[in-house]
């Protein structure tokens, strides 16, 4: 029976990775080696913790500069990659508070469960009681995912697996990501049934992965950072094009830019034939200015019933548009019923106008 991590499991969409990946899992890089800004921010965290458990302090504003230039020393950090760590450094002291030891915090301990199937390293988890974990993780990315996009990584959920098996008194997992770049950070909550279905689930395709003996490569999203195109029959038959370095990507940029240019004067020109001229069928295809339904809310009125309610104006405000999606997390964070959300909802005025789109022809509804 193999053992599986959080990544080998996602990487099971492309076999030849996940082979890859599974057959040298139990390879450790030295915690002195720091090869990648990923780890000199781990490092860092790590090095903030201790300072703060030493000085009796939940946060230390002051001392994450000397920190930092201390983790930058032998790090192998290239010159222009030091100044991006030093960036998600700051961002992590003026987001992050620092959990008291006696909360029983873990830092980067791999974590397995008792069978040795599964196993993981979270960046920190901090057990609040006999029922209830934090589990977080720092994340440097460029780009912050929507709460639904991070609600579907099994990163966090993977973790809280093997932390159940090992503690089945837990009850309740705090999941959390936070964006080192944007201080900025989504949280969720799974209770032990969820842990438990999303067990079954892994325990199932574990079960799928380890009656597999042909490893073909596929072509997906993680080609654009898999460790293991060098060695990709798909890359080297050319069937897959990678972006490998800073001058290709300057490249491709730069063909990207003059294409978007391109289609924005087409698309310009054909807006004005096809509103005069009609529709233009293309290949199973209707381009035309196709209705679109939105709804949009009136902000004072949602805000008084929130406040109704019992909610903060302040948790209405705090997000990015008042939308329906909007509305129902705002809901959902204050526990409110669903009734009670509806009737909010049904405070919106729907609104028809028109969006300029190709159609197929089994795309029947409309936009919302």
């Amino acid at each position: 029976m193999n053992s599986y991590n959080q990544s080998t499991m996602g990487a099971s969409s492309c076999l030849f990775r996940f082979k890859k990946l599974r057959d040298r899992h139990h390879k450790t890089v030295s915690s002195n080696t720091i090869t990648s800004t990923g780890h000199a921010i781990h490092e860092f965290a790590a090095r903030y913790h201790r300072h703060c458990w030493k000085a009796g302090v939940q946060t230390d504003i002051s001392v994450w500069r000397g920190i930092a230039d201390a983790v930058l020393v032998g790090s192998g950090l290239r010159n222009e990659d030091k100044d991006d760590f030093l960036a998600l450094a700051e961002g992590f002291v003026n987001s992050e508070i620092i959990p008291a030891p006696e909360k029983n915090v873990a830092l980067e301990k791999t974590i397995h469960t008792r069978d040795e199937r599964f196993f993981g390293t979270p960046d920190r988890v901090v057990l609040i009681d006999n029922e209830t974990v934090a589990i977080d993780d720092w994340k440097s990315w460029r780009r912050i995912p929507p709460e639904s996009e991070c609600r579907r990584h099994i990163q966090l959920p993977y973790y809280a697996m093997i932390l159940q098996d090992n503690m089945p008194d837990l009850k309740t997992f705090n999941l959390r990501f936070l964006f080192l770049r944007y201080g900025r950070e989504t949280t969720w909550t799974l209770d032990r049934f969820d842990v438990g279905k999303f067990r079954e689930q892994m325990v199932a395709a574990a079960d799928t992965l380890d009656g597999i003996t042909d490893f073909p490569a596929r072509g997906g999203a993680d080609c654009v950072w898999c460790e293991f195109t060098g060695q990709c029959p798909l890359v080297k038959e050319g069937e897959i094009e990678i972006i490998r370095d800073m001058k290709e990507a300057e490249k491709q940029a730069g063909r990207l830019c003059a294409l978007q240019a391109k289609v924005k004067a087409l698309t310009g020109k054909l807006k004005d034939f096809v509103e005069t001229g009609g529709p233009v069928a293309v290949e199973g295809a209707i381009l035309n200015f196709h209705p679109r339904l939105t709804v949009e809310f009136d902000v004072p009125t949602v805000g008084r019933a929130f406040k109704k309610a019992g909610v903060a104006l302040e948790k209405v405000l705090a997000e990015a548009s008042i939308n329906a999606a909007a509305i129902k997390r705002v809901g959902k964070s204050a526990k409110m019923d669903k009734e009670s959300v509806s009737e909010i909802l049904a405070t919106g005025e729907e609104k028809v106008g028109t969006t300029f789109r190709f159609k197929r022809a089994e795309d029947d509804g409309e936009d919302e």
